[in-house]
């Protein structure tokens, strides 16, 4: 078992989606018990991770005023889905490691999390979770995917999914989360968020 250092991970909180199913409201702004969505990506990231970095594509002054890097997708693929996000974050980051979370995971666990850091064997080029089916946004990814992630975006195929089942055996990991809790819960619309404000009220 390989260990990867939080120095050799930058941490990427996806919040470029276009917010359809949230009335077309930026979703990484929006708010859970007074929190923006994105805080809680932000802190679950950082006790891993050197240095984060938020994708977005609209409010870009007001994610900076957390601090961090705010990218945006690369002009190529404008809007392309979350493969255009991370493709942006493994080109920026300084470190050979990407850690990937989204913003409407707020009940994620920093525990839950550092399982990405734990690789099989050196091989490995991406790590992602599974929870009743793959979780490939949260994931590590190493910066040698980059072509590949280049040509499935020229492709115009731009499921993560897609991508990583033509990765060897050798390259991908997937571990499977055996939890009761509720880590993976979506805040994709109103009524999700409200499900979610009330399992942490019940806490």
């Amino acid at each position: 078992m390989i260990e990867i250092a939080a120095e050799d991970i930058t941490g990427l909180v996806l919040a470029g989606g276009e917010g359809r199913r949230m009335e077309n409201r930026d979703k990484g702004l929006v708010t859970l018990l007074d929190k923006p969505l994105v805080k809680y990506a932000i802190e679950c990231l950082q006790p891993l991770t050197h240095a984060q970095i938020i994708s977005c594509n609209r409010n870009k002054d007001t994610y900076r005023e957390y601090g961090l890097t705010v990218i945006a997708d690369d002009q190529r693929w404008p809007l392309q889905g979350p493969m255009a996000g991370i493709f942006s974050g493994l080109n920026t980051a300084e470190s050979e490691w990407l850690m990937v979370m989204p913003c409407d995971t707020p009940l994620m666990q920093v525990e839950i999390m550092a399982i990405l850091k734990r690789l099989s064997h050196e091989g490995v080029k991406a790590h992602i979770l599974a929870r009743q089916g793959w979780e490939p946004l949260h994931a590590v990814y190493h910066k040698d995917l980059l072509p590949g992630l280049e040509t499935q975006l020229n492709s115009g195929r731009t499921g993560m999914q897609n991508f990583l089942r033509q990765l060897d055996d050798t390259e991908l990991q997937i571990t499977e989360v055996v939890s009761d809790h509720n880590e993976f819960k979506n805040t994709n619309d109103v009524t999700e968020l409200s499900q979610v404000e009330e399992i942490i009220r019940g806490k």
